[in-house]
This record gives structure tokens, C-alpha cells and sequence, in this order.
């Protein structure tokens, strides 16, 4: 049983642990089977077979702009100008 239990494991793609998610099965109006699961410590939330983001992810730092202005660009800048 601990061996079908390893195997069950995943991996989060939000806080990458690995950890035996929550499973919430049902089906469509339509008859489409639909399974969704859950990480136990983040709640982060996919749909059976894709990857992707499917709720509220909380990113661990902020992207980086792609905008001048930073710290070590006015330190840059201000480098340039005294030489």
C-alpha cells in the first residue's frame, strides 16, 4: 500500500512540493468526466491531465519589469555620468 501511495503522489506545479492531492471528480451536463485537483498546502488548483493555472497563484517574488528604473540602473547611469 505505502508503494501505491508514493506512486499517487504529485508534484505542485505552484509550490512545488510533492504531496497526495485533493480530488473533486464529477461529470458535465454534457457527460464529459471532469477530475480536479487540489495541493493540500498551497490550494493551488488543475484540472486532471493539463497543466496550467487555474486559480489565484502566489508567485514567491514579482516579475521582473522590463522597464529602466531600477536600483542598480540609476546606479549604472549615474556611473556613466561621472566618467
Amino acid at each position: 500500500m505505502g508503494r501505491f501511495i508514493e506512486h499517487l503522489k504529485q508534484k505542485c506545479e505552484n509550490c512545488n512540493r510533492i504531496a497526495l492531492p485533493l480530488c473533486i471528480a464529477g461529470n458535465y451536463i454534457s457527460g464529459e468526466k471532469a477530475v480536479i485537483h487540489q495541493c493540500p498546502f498551497c490550494n493551488y488548483l488543475r484540472f486532471h491531465g493539463q497543466l496550467g493555472f487555474k486559480g489565484e497563484r502566489k508567485r514567491k517574488a514579482k516579475p521582473v519589469a522590463k522597464q529602466t528604473g531600477g536600483r542598480f540602473s540609476r546606479y549604472l547611469l549615474k556611473r556613466s555620468e561621472r566618467a
